[in-house]
């Protein structure tokens, strides 16, 4: 029989099994609402719990590593650990760039991030719901479209060129629903994050500059978070170009699924390749006056902002956890598309 305790469970998108008993991934979270809130780890469901679940209406997301949703079809979130970490790179590894550094130390507080990138899927829930045009379908005159790997016209080769037509929709390449959503700008981003905080009563936002690496990392100190190299089957890029000393692999020359590689130590996926990440810092040439405490860095040329992590495209080298670039906020590639984070009571 299934109890009142059960249905508020299962209403909550906890696991709750055929015969009523709860899925251990529920037993776990029971157990680190009760190491939160400083009571007797049991995992059971009681009527205690089930009177602080109405009355918070979600589950308090406290422990690292934890995975929750805040409604059904959200994105699912993974809690990120308060910690320090160096941001950059040291002027020893190969391939750095000068706007990696200088080295400095940052302190990030616990938030939450998706543990992959927004998907075609999740997108398309977000503008069936609010109508929402990208900057890709809106554009006008010569700026119109997505920029894409097209096919030049009576010359040999493929160019890069923004094309009308081209957008999340269509953006040169077959994608499935669980594919990262591509052609999305900075301005369509913030747009998804508002739905999302509408949606759901939270304060979700892009993340910053410093939690991205420092989430990339997963407490790595090395050029990627796979070590001194990483591989085509450890992410998705140009595998025929790899990062300097690292084996040649191969170019798929599409995106693939946001869950086809393992996770970081820390449960997130596809932080090296398949898209860049949109974060929400302005951009600066070098780190000189960088925020320390983790916040987005809202100083400096803001009609640009911050992309990590390489895409399906990108040559090895800029996968590596400390590489950084920048576009305009309205601009869309097929080469772009973003995570989102959120804030987390400490």
């Amino acid at each position: 029989m299934i109890t009142d305790i059960q249905r508020e469970l299962a209403r909550l998108d906890r696991e709750i099994r055929p015969d009523g008993n709860l899925g251990d991934r529920t037993v776990e979270a029971i157990r680190a609402f009760e190491r939160a809130t400083n009571r007797s780890e049991r995992g059971e469901a009681t009527e205690q719990l089930l009177a602080q679940l109405r009355a918070t209406e979600r589950w308090p997301a406290s422990r690292p590593g934890e995975i929750f949703q805040d409604c059904p079809e959200c994105p699912e979130m993974v809690v990120i650990p308060t910690g320090h970490f160096t941001m950059g790179s040291p002027s020893s590894e190969a391939q750095r760039r000068d706007t990696e550094g200088p080295w400095y130390e940052v302190h990030v507080a616990k938030f939450a991030m998706s543990n992959r990138m927004i998907t075609v899927d999740e997108f398309r829930r977000f503008v069936d719901s609010t109508g929402h045009r990208t900057d890709a379908e809106r554009a006008t005159g010569q700026e119109t479209g997505c920029q894409t790997l097209e096919a030049r016209t009576h010359l040999p080769g493929d160019a890069w060129m923004r094309r009308e037509g081209r957008s999340w929709r269509n953006p040169g390449m077959a994608q499935d629903d669980d594919h990262p959503v591509l052609c999305i700008s900075w301005n369509d981003a913030q747009q998804y994050v508002r739905w999302m905080s509408t949606l759901t009563g939270e304060n979700y936002r892009l993340p910053t500059e410093s939690e991205w690496e420092y989430a990339a990392r997963a407490g790595s100190a090395t050029r990627f978070n796979t070590g001194r190299c990483i591989e085509t089957t450890d992410a998705n890029f140009r595998g025929k170009n790899p990062a300097r000393g690292c084996s040649s692999g191969q170019f798929r020359k599409i995106t693939t699924s946001v869950q086809s590689f393992s996770p970081n130590a820390w449960g997130l996926h596809d932080m090296h390749g398949n898209a860049f990440e949109w974060t929400q810092d302005c951009w600066n040439e070098k780190y000189i006056g960088a925020p320390a405490n983790g916040s987005a860095w809202m100083k400096g040329d803001c009609s640009r902002a911050v992309l990590r992590g390489g895409s399906w495209y990108s040559n090895g080298e800029f996968l590596r956890s400390a590489a950084r670039t920048s576009s305009l906020r309205d601009f869309p590639s097929s080469q772009i598309g973003f995570r989102i984070a959120k804030d987390l009571t400490p």
